[in-house]
This record gives structure tokens, sequence and C-alpha cells, in this order.
């Protein structure tokens, strides 16, 4: 059995996202599906794994810094959607490198507005005890599973996010380059 519904908000009846949960194909959690469809797009399929690896270094990170700061799939997104619209409008060459693609698109994800944030546990009980700090490093450790080590610290332990984190701009092109 079929229902239909009329999409008229007038009526009271719910539009078309009401529909879908709120859920649109360009909402933060569609982003991942939407980067894999560019990478593929731009003929770096097998490119995926090492930005997905990447992406999720940065999971979640977005909620922790600026009010509405997008999430860096999302960024990513819009980066390999502009992406292909050089492409299609043929101000890249159709037949380009795929280590020079792939280089410009590294270059434009660490230079994601997500990578400028570093982050820190710091550990002081007392004024005079000696601080002891934690931090994060991306390559060595997931955004969420960062914020996952604070089950294992003490009540005093707080979370210290700044804007330090372009010292591993190097470290993480070197990341998406590698083979």
């Amino acid at each position: 059995m079929t229902t239909r519904q009329r999409l008229s908000p007038r009526e009271g009846f719910p539009n078309s996202l009401d529909i879908s949960g709120g859920r649109s194909i360009h909402d933060a959690q569609h982003a991942p599906y939407l980067v894999a469809a560019s990478l593929h797009e731009l003929g770096l399929v097998d490119w995926i794994p090492r930005v997905f690896s990447f992406l999720k270094m940065y999971d979640g990170v977005a909620r922790w810094m600026e009010t509405g700061m997008p999430e860096a799939a999302f960024i990513a997104n819009l980066d390999l959607r502009e992406e292909i619209k050089r492409k299609r409008s043929g101000a890249t060459p159709p037949e380009q490198d795929p280590a020079a693609l792939r280089f410009r698109l590294a270059v434009v994800l660490t230079n994601s507005p997500v990578t400028l944030f570093g982050a820190r546990w710091k550990l002081e009980r007392r004024f005079k005890d000696v601080p002891m700090d934690i931090p994060w490093n991306p390559l060595e450790q997931p955004w969420l599973s960062f914020l996952g080590q604070h089950i294992d610290l003490p009540d005093h332990a707080t979370l210290h996010v700044n804007r330090k984190g372009r010292h591993f701009r190097q470290q993480l092109m070197a990341y998406l380059l590698e083979r």
C-alpha cells in the first residue's frame, strides 16, 4: 500500500527535509560519501583510504573549535568540488598528472581550517605543582581518541584548545603523499 503526502508547508504538511529527518546530501554527515565520489571522479580512487585516514584524524574537532565551523570532511568535500569544477571548465588539462593533482589537493587539505587547531590535556592540581601536558598529535592519535583519554586521566585534568596545530603541516603533507 502506498501513501501520498502533500509537501506544502502552508497547509501544515512537512516539506521534503522533514520527510528525510532533516538530512540532506549537503549536510556534514553525508560529506564522506561525497568526498569518495569526488576522488573517484578526479581519478584518485587509490587515494581514498589515505584521505579518509587524514579526515579521521580531525573527525569531531570542529565542535570544539569556533562556533559554526564545519567538520573536516565537509570542508574537504567543498575543496574537491572546486577541483572538479576546474576540471569540467577546462581550467586544468584533462590528462593531468595524478601526482601533481594529488600534491595540489594535499596542500589544500593540509591548509584546511581544522588543521589550525591543536590541543593538550593539562594536569595541575595545585598552583605550585609542576604542570604535566599531554599534547595532541593528529598523526599519532585521532581527535576522538585524544578526547577519550579523559576517562583515564585524573579529575583535575583540563582540556586546552589552541591555534598551534600548524606545526604538523609538513608531516600531514608527507602522510597524504605516502604511497
